[in-house]
């Protein structure tokens, strides 16, 4: 079982070293991010994994970094849950709309208010977790602090709690290294997130399947025709729910949406 507990001590690359070198009063907690209880990993049914947790701007004066300041280990992974939502709710909303209607129409979730699924019951579905745990921006990543923080903790998590789930793997670096991973069938067309976005990867991992998906910042968005970048999430979809493990749930869920 992976645990926030285990990352606070990780100093197996220099990001850690980094991050407090740039903000010398921040507490450890601020280092990095962990969204998820052990009791969150039986009662969910997909993965969501990330590249890396950045930090919002004028971070030393944000709400986030002043409250991580008051928590003492207790309180953190709630702490680090309220700001994943809120960064969903406000920063990329545009997205979560289109998305997580999307999963609404094949079945995967269900909802009425997609503010109050994210507020209740998102993090109940989903396991949310990064690529590299450590707050570090886009460019200071390097193929090494991936190799360590991605073999050390993600592949665990995989292997460990993919079991009968679904994971939305997000940008280039995210999808390269879990195809690389767990991916049966490999080609060098497939590795590339731009010629596999959207579509359905069987895994070595008894019934888990993959969909590798861009990055939702706007930039990346906004680099797909209209509606393409969700056109090709459907076709995945549509696959999973022929094959999934929860085939006759989805589709009964879906079929109440129509």
């Amino acid at each position: 079982m992976i645990t926030y507990n285990e990352i606070i001590k990780c100093h197996s690359c220099d990001l850690r070293q980094s991050f407090a070198e740039k903000y010398r009063n921040s507490y450890k907690y601020h280092s990095f991010t962990f969204y998820y209880e052990p009791k969150d990993v039986k009662k969910s049914k997909y993965i969501i994994v990330m590249q890396n947790p950045g930090l919002p701007k004028n971070w030393k004066n944000s709400e986030e970094y002043q409250a991580l300041f008051r928590i003492k280990g207790y309180g953190f992974i709630s702490t680090s849950r309220k700001y994943l939502i809120q960064w969903l709710r406000k920063e990329n909303m545009n997205f979560c709309k289109k998305f997580f209607a999307v999963l609404r129409q094949y079945g995967l979730i269900q909802f009425d208010d997609l503010d109050e699924y994210l507020e209740n019951n998102f993090l109940s579905d989903f396991i949310v977790t990064d690529l590299v745990k450590c707050r570090a921006g886009t460019e200071e990543i390097d193929s090494e602090n991936i190799k360590i923080c991605s073999s050390r903790y993600l592949f665990n998590e995989i292997e460990h709690y993919g079991i009968n789930k679904l994971v939305f793997a997000f940008s280039s670096r995210t999808w390269e290294f879990l195809y690389s991973k767990f991916i049966v069938e490999q080609n060098n067309q497939d590795k590339k997130v731009s010629n596999a976005h959207g579509k359905l990867f069987p895994s070595k991992i008894a019934n888990t399947y993959f969909i590798p998906l861009a990055h939702f910042s706007q930039r990346q968005f906004n680099n797909y025709l209209r509606e393409s970048y969700f056109d090709y999430l459907k076709e995945g979809l549509k696959e999973y729910k022929k094959i999934s493990p929860h085939n006759k749930s989805l589709q009964r869920m879906a079929y109440s949406h129509r």
